[in-house]
């Protein structure tokens, strides 16, 4: 960063002071401001997932707070001339952990046709509608109100993903918008620029549009080769291999804006597809970081952009931004679904509910700005665009945020909460929890690796042995509400905890202290010797969650492997309520009311409508 000559001045002929907060050209203190950054980036998203409202709007909102309403944040000065380029590089960072959760074979299976003509048919529908409306509602010459437009097409994985993970609609409908929020980004930026350099009276034909596209793929899937031929031909340490993913994004980033503008988030995108798609490298790891460092990117951006923008800038625009927002949502959204999704042999209600899903993101927000201040630089920028960029971003997200999961729900698109408890374990109580869950209404799963003759053991709930593959595991956990995992092997307590891990809310997963005495081998040795070191080695590696060191226990307060086995020896039964449970029985769960279940009973009273699995006591 360049220092301005009173920056010099002060500074003097003996060299910059030295102080413990660095101040930069103005005077502004980066400490001070890049601390606010990330605890409103990040605490905004934790207040938003208790609240379950949509993290975009507290973050918008506290950057406003923060930025021009109380002066904290000052992303101009702090970051200077290097803005926008970390914007750009940060917003790549973001479709490549977008990409990574799009999956290639579940397009296929579903069909792509209304994801492609979402991107292309959709984006045109969308953008000639956008213009045209913003004409006569802002008064805006031709060529700025194609600007706009494109900047308006563009939704995003960072409020899509979001809004979905409320809403939980069913397949298809979940995949066809999750994979149009995050390939429309990199389409819409490109197609911004194409609409900046007709105002700029650029001469670059329209085609970059193409070029761009198949520049910023071509870079992105032979960043992926690269970087699969280095992961498979182990060259990259385990530990370095996120590091060197994160290096390789930024690569891939570089390279494309090298080449053609925009085409960097062309790159970051095609290469986040097809590490997710490639059958050579186990990518977990990657996927665990590319979620942390987008949350980190994805708070620090919003707040970043929203506290460049001052309450004088809407003025005159709120209320004819709100009828554009209003006609997005209320009519282009709805027309674009349904003409994207004709032939697609979709229900109606599908149709209806793609129609009613498209909130405006970052991608929005960053290039906006970015325009803006390139148009500004050209003496042609009112002032207004990026202002009503933000309205619409604001004004999508409340009513897609607020009204996608009531609309799933009216719409019977929504699936279904998860109800299933999934038992690890074979033993003999084990199996007896499962057969007094299913008879109580609730729908079990028993994990039970390696147990060969459960197979032909009658029994109502689901059962998962060790031909399961990790496919297998993983698609019954989305239907399971909680986890217990009791078996007496520790390392296979390791890896199912850090499969568990991969799904469910570290509370709805519970350990049961493997603490049961281990039968001897005919050498007298334990048949889990050494199960502990090698649960270890995987925690280092990375394939296991650390069970020895995870607290959350399941059933009444002390219970153990010990406990439940010796307290099982005299039987499992159901108790009814009201009534107290004596004190020699073992609560194990209670089932209340409608779906309520409680995998830790603390109580030994039970009301009214509630039925407790205990085991041993003279209940039983």
């Amino acid at each position: 960063m360049a220092r301005t000559d009173a920056s010099t001045e002060r500074e003097g002929t003996h060299g910059p002071r030295r102080s413990p907060h660095y101040r930069s050209a103005v005077g502004v203190d980066v400490t001070t401001d890049l601390g606010a950054i990330v605890v409103l980036g990040v605490g905004m998203q934790w207040v938003a997932r208790r609240l379950r409202v949509p993290a975009i709007l507290l973050l918008l909102a506290s950057g406003l707070v923060a930025g021009p309403w109380l002066g904290i944040i000052d992303p101009d000065a702090v970051f200077d001339d290097s803005l926008f380029p970390l914007v750009s590089m940060a917003v790549a960072l973001l479709l490549f952990e977008g990409g990574l959760g799009l999956d290639v074979a579940e397009l296929r299976e579903q069909g792509p046709r209304p994801v492609v003509l979402l991107v292309t048919a959709g984006v045109a529908l969308t953008w000639v509608a956008a213009a045209a409306l913003a004409v006569p509602l802002f008064d805006l010459p031709t060529d700025l109100a194609l600007l706009l437009g494109a900047l308006l097409v563009v939704s995003g994985p960072t409020v899509v993903g979001p809004v979905l993970a409320l809403a939980r609609p069913r397949r298809p409908t979940g995949t066809i918008l999750r994979w149009e929020g995050i390939v429309i980004d990199p389409v819409g930026a490109s197609l911004s620029l194409v609409a900046l350099n007709l105002v700029l009276a650029d001469d670059r034909p329209l085609v970059e549009l193409s070029a761009t596209t198949a520049a910023g793929i071509g870079i992105g899937l032979a960043t992926a080769a690269l970087l699969i031929l280095a992961l498979r031909s182990f060259s990259v340490p385990d530990d370095l291999e996120p590091a060197v993913t994160f290096m390789s994004v930024i690569v891939a980033y570089v390279v494309g804006e090298a080449v053609l503008e925009e085409a960097g988030l062309f790159a970051a995108t095609a290469l986040g597809i097809a590490l997710a798609n490639q059958p050579w490298v186990q990518v977990r790891r990657i996927v665990a970081f590319g979620h942390d460092v987008g949350v980190l990117v994805l708070g620090g951006l919003f707040v970043v952009l929203a506290a460049r923008v001052s309450p004088d800038d809407f003025r005159g625009v709120i209320g004819p931004a709100l009828c554009l927002t209003a006609v997005l949502v209320l009519v282009v959204r709805p027309v674009v679904g349904w003409v994207c999704t004709l032939g697609s042999r979709l229900p109606t209600a599908d149709r209806l509910f793609i129609g009613a899903m498209a909130p405006r993101g970052i991608v929005a927000a960053a290039t906006s700005s970015l325009f803006a201040l390139r148009l500004d630089e050209a003496g042609q920028d009112d002032g207004r665009i990026e202002s009503i960029v933000f309205v619409v971003i604001v004004g999508t997200c409340l009513v897609y945020g607020l009204g996608a999961a009531p609309l799933a729900r009216a719409l019977d698109v929504a699936e279904p909460d998860p109800r299933r408890v999934l038992l690890v374990g074979s033993d003999d109580w084990v199996l007896g929890l499962a057969d007094a869950l299913q008879a109580l209404g609730h729908p079990v799963t028993v994990l039970a690796t390696g147990q060969h003759h459960l197979e032909a053991r009658p029994r109502e709930w689901r059962l998962l042995t060790c031909a399961a593959t990790d496919e297998d595991v993983l698609a019954e956990l989305t239907e399971v509400r909680a986890a217990v995992v009791a078996s007496v092997d520790d390392e296979h307590n390791a890896i199912a905890l850090a499969r568990c891990l991969d799904v469910l809310a570290r509370r709805d997963v519970y350990l049961l202290p493997a603490d049961v005495p281990a039968p001897a081998r005919s050498d007298g040795s334990s048949r889990w010797d050494g199960a502990a070191e090698e649960a270890e080695e995987l925690d280092r590696a990375g394939e296991a969650a650390p069970a020895r060191a995870w607290e959350r226990r399941p059933f009444a307060a002390g219970a153990s492997q010990r406990a439940v086995v010796e307290a099982a020896r005299r039987g499992l039964s159901t108790v009814a309520g009201p009534a107290e449970l004596d004190g020699g029985a073992l609560a194990l769960v209670v089932v209340g009311p409608g779906d309520a279940l409680d995998l830790t009973p603390r109580r030994t009273t039970l009301d009214e409508g509630q039925v407790a699995v205990v085991a041993g006591g003279p209940t039983a």
